[in-house]
């Protein structure tokens, strides 16, 4: 079974606002993460938080 590319321009969209995004803080991780974070605490109204589901036992 051979398997072909497959080419979604919406994947190629997303990828490429992603890598933009991360260029703009320098590929650095943590820059990502503590960018990330202030755009959360900016929109508390957009979370879910639900609550914990039980563990099966």
């Amino acid at each position: 079974m051979s398997q072909e590319a497959v080419f979604d321009p919406i994947v190629d969209e997303v990828r490429a606002i992603r890598d933009a995004y991360a260029e703009s803080l320098g590929y650095d991780p943590s820059a990502i993460v503590a960018d990330l974070c202030s755009r959360q605490g900016q929109h508390l109204n957009r979370l879910v938080s639900l609550p914990p589901r039980p563990v099966d036992k």
